[in-house]
């Protein structure tokens, strides 16, 4: 009796930063082996590289006479992304404020979000931009500190900005969205602080706002990554999946190749659909394999159990299947509207949507009732559309994966080709322009509903509902594994819309 049965060290990886004056007394920690009683040291953020420099530290044991358990870093509810702009033409603040906006109207109290900033003075200053709390290590006595996170932990403020300051012992729940401005500086950071969002299971995102800068051809400078770890800089830079990166550093997980079945999957991704559509084929080939067992089994147990089972096997193979449909609609849908969009150039867009003869005359040349107002309708769109950056061609609105103005570059994005032209310019606004007078109530009512899905505002008596879908239109999406537009999306999804009714 009497006897201290163990003592436990919570965010023990805070020792690795404990040099150059700071925190220096956090490695006194390394005296408790004096107490000859079980140590249990606990963090989500400790790099398999880093154990040796930890074991050193603490004056603990060899690591073979230690006992180890590891977790996921990476929460397969969040999702992780880069949201580039161009510092020439963009400005920061105005990037961030737009996306914080859209993040409360997505995430509605109870949801949060946090802004990290890696200065006290952009902290400050984009606090009063957002008109928020921040939170920094000079912002008041310990008391008042104290109630500042419990704003944040009890659910009473929607949006905080903050320094790294505002990370240990840190637990809410409802923060829906982490984002990082400025310089990141270090993986097991940036891990600590995106491990903030979506504890409690539900979607959440995890976002660094990037500044590049950009040649006249499009190719992007290389920019300065003084102070910025070589982890780090890969996870930023990345052309496949980010959990990739954050795995293998954080967990020393090396088979990851993409996001998988059940997780969100991350911004640059591509590579995450192969994986996800090779998991659900091997689950469907081992249900497959499953039902065959059990029909070979013949007479082995009762005809209600054998019947049990088949129902059981085959709606596990449709679940996975249709899995598979979904993670592939992406790429069907950009080879389709490649499709689309060759079969839409030739003749006349007005005639081809309503069905009739639409070869040996184009849209500028079309005599039928509604040619003219079509072609005013195509006038207001091109004149009125405002692309979002990297979604497309701003000549044709085609996303530049698919136009031949553009050429890939090295880092994974697209220049200008010396020599090459749209070969789509004009098709697809005079395509939406028609089939939005083909359909006008049916495609107006369509794009109601998917905008609304997406947490945009609608009322029935708006005025300006045709200014609001046109500016919609022109917002960025990722479709089948390539940055698009909501267009672009629409025009191939709007007739899938109308074949699926009509069958």
């Amino acid at each position: 009796m009497g006897r201290l049965d163990r003592i436990v060290v919570d965010e023990c990886h805070v020792v690795l930063d404990s040099t150059g004056g700071w925190r220096t007394r956090m490695l006194a920690l390394r005296d408790l082996v004096k107490a000859e009683t079980q140590l249990v040291y606990l963090t989500a953020t400790m790099r398999p590289r880093d154990e040796g420099e930890f074991i050193a530290l603490m004056g603990l044991p060899a690591k073979k006479e230690c006992q180890w358990f590891r977790g996921q870093t990476t929460r397969k509810n969040v999702k992780y992304q880069i949201q580039r702009y161009d510092q020439k033409e963009e400005d920061e603040d105005e990037v961030l404020v737009q996306l914080v906006e859209e993040k409360k109207r997505q995430y509605p109290m109870p949801g949060q979000i946090i802004v990290y900033c890696d200065t006290v003075a952009k902290t400050v200053r984009l606090a009063k931009l957002l008109d928020c709390v921040c939170y920094h290590r000079q912002v008041g006595s310990r008391g008042e500190k104290a109630e500042l996170v419990r704003q944040l932990t009890e659910g009473r403020q929607q949006v905080f900005t903050a320094t790294n300051a505002l990370g240990l012992g840190v637990d809410a729940p409802t923060i829906r969205v982490v984002i990082h401005v400025g310089t990141v500086r270090k993986l097991r950071d940036y891990a600590q602080e995106s491990g903030r969002a979506g504890r409690d299971g539900q979607k959440s995102e995890a976002i660094i706002v990037r500044g590049e800068r950009y040649r006249r051809d499009g190719s992007m400078q290389e920019g300065s990554w003084g102070g910025v770890d070589e982890e780090m800089r890969e996870f930023i830079t990345t052309k496949g999946c980010m959990r990739v990166v954050l795995d293998r550093e954080m967990d020393g997980r090396m088979d990851r190749v993409g996001c998988e079945v059940d997780e969100e999957r991350c911004s640059g991704c591509f590579g995450c659909q192969i994986g996800r559509e090779a998991e659900c084929a091997r689950e469907v080939e081992d249900w497959r394999e499953d039902e065959g067992d059990a029909q070979e089994a013949g007479g082995i147990g009762d005809e209600e159990e054998r019947v049990a089972f088949d129902q059981e096997g085959r709606a596990r193979r449709l679940a996975a299947q249709r899995e598979m449909e979904l993670q592939t609609e992406g790429l069907v849908g950009i080879q389709g509207l490649e499709e689309m969009l060759d079969e839409w150039k030739e003749g006349c867009q007005r005639c081809r949507a309503w069905g009739e003869g639409c070869e040996g005359h184009g849209m500028a040349d079309c005599t039928a009732t509604e040619a003219a107002e079509i072609r005013k309708g195509v006038g207001i769109i091109a004149s009125s559309i405002q692309w979002e950056r990297f979604s497309c061609c701003f000549e044709c609105g085609v996303p530049q994966a698919i136009c031949e103005r553009y050429e890939s570059r090295a880092d994974g994005g697209w220049k200008r080709k010396v020599g090459g032209s749209c070969q789509y310019r004009g098709v697809l606004i005079a395509s939406i322009a028609s089939i939005w007078a083909r359909w006008s109530d049916r495609f107006t009512e369509w794009a109601q509903e998917r905008m609304v899905e997406e947490g945009v505002r609608w009322q029935e008596d708006d005025g300006e509902a045709f200014k609001r879908v046109v500016k919609w239109l022109g917002k960025k999406t990722r479709w089948g594994g390539i940055e698009s537009n909501k267009m672009c999306w629409a025009f191939w999804a709007f007739a899938a819309y109308c074949r699926e009714i009509e069958e």
